[in-house]
Protein backbone atom coordinates (compact mmCIF):
# COMPACT_ATOMS: atom_id res chain seq x y z
CA UNK A 1 0.00 0.00 0.00
CA UNK A 2 1.32 3.46 -0.81
CA UNK A 3 1.01 6.77 0.98
CA UNK A 4 -0.31 8.29 -2.22
CA UNK A 5 -3.98 9.36 -2.08
CA UNK A 6 -6.35 7.26 -4.14
CA UNK A 7 -7.29 10.14 -6.49
CA UNK A 8 -3.58 10.76 -7.20
CA UNK A 9 -3.10 7.08 -8.10
CA UNK A 10 -6.11 7.25 -10.41
CA UNK A 11 -4.77 10.40 -12.10
CA UNK A 12 -1.30 8.88 -12.54
CA UNK A 13 -2.75 5.65 -13.97
CA UNK A 14 -5.04 7.62 -16.28
CA UNK A 15 -2.13 9.68 -17.60
CA UNK A 16 -0.07 6.53 -18.18
CA UNK A 17 -2.97 4.93 -20.05
CA UNK A 18 -3.50 8.06 -22.18
CA UNK A 19 0.21 8.24 -23.00
CA UNK A 20 0.27 4.57 -24.03
CA UNK A 21 -2.76 5.08 -26.28
CA UNK A 22 -1.09 8.08 -27.90
CA UNK A 23 2.03 6.10 -28.81
CA UNK A 24 0.07 3.05 -29.95
CA UNK A 25 -2.13 5.20 -32.20
CA UNK A 26 1.00 6.83 -33.66
CA UNK A 27 2.59 3.42 -34.33
CA UNK A 28 -0.55 2.09 -35.97
CA UNK A 29 -0.87 5.16 -38.16
CA UNK A 30 2.77 4.88 -39.22
CA UNK A 31 2.40 1.16 -39.95
CA UNK A 32 -0.64 1.80 -42.15
CA UNK A 33 1.08 4.70 -43.91
CA UNK A 34 4.14 2.53 -44.64
CA UNK A 35 1.90 -0.21 -46.03
CA UNK A 36 0.13 2.29 -48.27
CA UNK A 37 3.46 3.61 -49.57
CA UNK A 38 4.72 0.08 -50.31
CA UNK A 39 1.62 -0.46 -52.42
CA UNK A 40 1.78 2.97 -54.11
CA UNK A 41 -1.58 3.78 -52.55
CA UNK A 42 -2.88 7.00 -51.04
CA UNK A 43 -5.06 7.90 -48.09
CA UNK A 44 -7.83 8.45 -50.64
CA UNK A 45 -7.44 4.84 -51.86
CA UNK A 46 -7.73 3.56 -48.29
CA UNK A 47 -10.76 5.75 -47.59
CA UNK A 48 -12.48 4.48 -50.74
CA UNK A 49 -11.56 0.86 -50.07
CA UNK A 50 -12.91 0.97 -46.53
CA UNK A 51 -15.80 3.30 -47.32
CA UNK A 52 -14.61 5.78 -44.68
CA UNK A 53 -14.43 9.57 -44.83
CA UNK A 54 -11.06 10.84 -46.05
CA UNK A 55 -10.87 13.16 -43.03
CA UNK A 56 -11.09 10.16 -40.67
CA UNK A 57 -8.45 8.21 -42.62
CA UNK A 58 -6.11 11.22 -42.55
CA UNK A 59 -6.49 11.43 -38.76
CA UNK A 60 -5.95 7.67 -38.53
CA UNK A 61 -2.67 7.95 -40.48
CA UNK A 62 -1.51 10.78 -38.22
CA UNK A 63 -2.34 8.71 -35.15
CA UNK A 64 -4.75 11.26 -33.76
CA UNK A 65 -7.75 8.93 -33.60
CA UNK A 66 -8.25 5.60 -31.84
CA UNK A 67 -9.39 2.68 -33.94
CA UNK A 68 -12.13 0.28 -33.01
CA UNK A 69 -11.34 -3.42 -33.32
CA UNK A 70 -13.74 -3.50 -36.26
CA UNK A 71 -11.75 -0.81 -38.09
CA UNK A 72 -8.47 -2.56 -37.27
CA UNK A 73 -9.85 -5.77 -38.80
CA UNK A 74 -11.02 -3.93 -41.93
CA UNK A 75 -7.64 -2.22 -42.40
CA UNK A 76 -5.82 -5.53 -41.90
CA UNK A 77 -8.05 -7.21 -44.47
CA UNK A 78 -7.76 -4.39 -47.02
CA UNK A 79 -3.97 -4.03 -46.79
CA UNK A 80 -3.25 -7.68 -45.95
CA UNK A 81 -1.23 -6.72 -42.87
CA UNK A 82 -1.36 -7.58 -39.18
CA UNK A 83 -1.61 -4.53 -36.96
CA UNK A 84 -1.92 -6.67 -33.84
CA UNK A 85 1.74 -7.64 -34.33
CA UNK A 86 2.62 -4.27 -32.80
CA UNK A 87 1.29 -5.46 -29.44
CA UNK A 88 2.62 -9.00 -29.77
CA UNK A 89 6.18 -7.84 -30.44
CA UNK A 90 6.01 -5.27 -27.65
CA UNK A 91 4.82 -7.92 -25.17
CA UNK A 92 7.48 -10.39 -26.34
CA UNK A 93 10.23 -7.76 -26.06
CA UNK A 94 9.09 -6.77 -22.57
CA UNK A 95 8.98 -10.36 -21.31
CA UNK A 96 12.40 -11.12 -22.83
CA UNK A 97 13.98 -8.19 -21.03
CA UNK A 98 12.45 -9.29 -17.72
CA UNK A 99 13.59 -12.88 -17.87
Amino acid sequence: MTDEPRHAQYTRNRLTHTTMNYFINKQIGQRILNSLRMRNMTAHDLAEGLNLPLKYVTRLLRGTVSLSLYTVARVEWFLRIKLMDLWLHKDRDASASMG
